[in-house]
């Protein structure tokens, strides 16, 4: 299957790194970030997201997202 590689994404938001709990009033508003991430894509299905340092270095199509 065809993997996408994005890498070097400045932040991405709204992701979570386990479970997440039940979330009201003030906790609403934090969102969480990842600095300077990967986003990997088989097929049509988002397979790993994360930190750089974690970055899978083969895939069939590379974006490098830096600058932009």
């Amino acid at each position: 299957m065809s993997q996408i590689l994005i890498k070097n994404i400045k932040k991405i938001y709204g992701v979570s790194t386990g479970p997440s709990p039940f979330k009201k009033g003030a906790a609403m508003s934090f969102t969480e970030t990842i600095d300077n991430a990967f986003i990997l894509v088989e097929g049509d299905q988002i397979v790993g997201v994360g930190p750089m340092k974690d970055c899978p270095s083969i895939a069939h199509q590379v974006i490098d997202a830096q600058g932009k």
